[in-house]
């Protein structure tokens, strides 16, 4: 299996779905019973100083058209622009498949984890993420986690029958806006990771398939005035090593065992408001992998050289799994070392701001929130004067419903200032 970090894809296209052609996640196969797993290792850091030198210098070739320029210092003050973070939430921690060590415990598990999505009605929790945003009525909105699942009949053996869609995260947010008359357009979309067909058993003598993909986006209202607001240039690419697809593994039509959900996206458009841009990105970090303990500081350091080698400001919108602390984690600890500034902590300086993380059923009756592990970091000529935090009540309000998302949404208003002169 190769290593290394995908160049980003170049879409200039609005609406052109940035994920086509991305591959899927890393695939393996499931140890014997009683057998022994080798730690992980990873071969990125011999090769990541000239792996972000060279996305540093692709990015960097990518100025904004000239028709779409910043306006100079003397064109007048821009007003505000929102812009949201929000985890959507899976609905599973993925354990059962993670932890299955032969056939039957594969198939059970990926029943287990079907059903603990089911249990969490995504489509309901995306109607209420909708009610949220519309009422805030962001800018921009960076989601991350939007699972799409498909289920169809399984034979005996491995061969599965046409699949059917069974829930549409995505899908069921932009309907929820629509019914709620606040258009948004996907400006950019990532796929994080897409399985194929897993074989699964969802009750006792009920077999089937499953398969999920799991998609990080960008959103961006829709009716923005005219020659005032708009957005161009998405991109997207992998924080993690590329895999090979999975029809090179099982012929089509064919159920795998030991494939599991892994892989990270990030995804990123340039926003144009009252004649100054902004370069919004989004990515959902590594969770801590006790085999692969790095991986969520490789993917900051990723993220702040794409900042670094923007020719415009920067707003980082990210789930990051780990902590602002007190004490921060050692990836906060890196953005703040490198110059970035903390939405939340510029505008809302002392005060909580936690995000994380509610129970993965959604529905613990009192909140669980302890942690600020959803961030928008900025570096250029950007900042923040205003946050609030989205999605801290359940659906119901006696407290008996589910919460949006195991993650509370963070909005921040920013300031886009006049870009400095350059020195006489």
């Amino acid at each position: 299996m190769r290593c290394g970090l995908r160049v980003p894809t170049d879409h200039r296209s609005h609406g052109l779905d940035a994920h086509q052609g991305a591959r899927p996640p890393p695939f393996g196969t499931i140890p014997p019973v009683n057998a022994e797993v080798p730690p992980k290792k990873s071969s990125r850091r011999p090769r990541a100083a000239a792996t972000l030198l060279a996305l540093a210098a692709v990015l960097a070739a990518l100025p904004a058209p000239a028709q779409d320029r910043p306006a100079g210092p003397d064109s007048g003050s821009a007003p505000p622009l929102r812009l949201l973070t929000w985890d959507a939430g899976a609905g599973t921690t993925w354990t059962p498949l993670y932890f299955a060590v032969d056939v039957d415990s594969y198939v059970a598990g990926a029943g287990q984890v079907l059903r603990e999505v089911r249990a969490t009605r995504p489509q309901a929790r995306m109607h209420a993420l909708a009610a949220h945003i519309a009422e805030a009525a962001p800018e921009v909105a960076a989601v991350q986690a939007l699972g799409r699942w498909s289920v169809g009949a399984r034979s005996p053996g491995l061969h599965c029958g046409p699949m059917r869609l069974e829930s549409d995260m995505l899908a069921a947010l932009q309907h929820g806006l629509r019914q709620r008359g606040v258009p948004y357009r996907v400006a950019v979309q990532a796929t994080q990771f897409a399985l194929p067909p897993m074989p699964a058993q969802l009750a006792p003598g009920l077999r089937r398939c499953v398969q999920v993909t799991e998609r990080n986006v960008i959103l961006v209202r829709a009716d923005l005035p005219r020659g005032r607001g708009g957005w161009h240039n998405p991109q997207s690419g992998r924080l993690d090593a590329p895999a090979l697809p999975p029809t090179a593994l099982a012929p089509r039509g064919t159920a795998q065992l030991g494939v599991w959900p892994g892989g990270r996206a990030w995804a990123s458009v340039d926003v144009r408001w009252h004649g100054r841009l902004l370069r919004v990105v989004t990515a959902q970090l590594a969770h801590l992998d006790p085999f692969m303990p790095h991986e969520r500081r490789f993917d900051g350091e990723l993220l702040r050289a794409m900042a670094g080698a923007s020719p415009l400001p920067v707003a980082l919108a990210l789930s990051s799994h780990g902590s602002a602390g007190p004490p921060p984690d050692a990836v906060y600890a890196d953005f703040l070392a490198e110059g970035f500034r903390d939405a939340w902590t510029q505008a809302r300086p002392g005060t909580g701001g936690a995000t994380c993380c509610q129970a993965p059923s959604m529905d613990n009756a009192e909140s669980l929130l302890s942690r600020r592990a959803d961030l928008v970091w900025l570096r250029g000529a950007v900042r923040a004067v205003d946050a609030a935090l989205l999605g801290a009540a359940p659906l119901r309000p006696d407290g008996a419903g589910l919460w949006p998302s195991d993650h509370a949404g963070v909005l921040a208003t920013l300031k886009l200032e006049p870009a400095p002169r350059p020195a006489p």
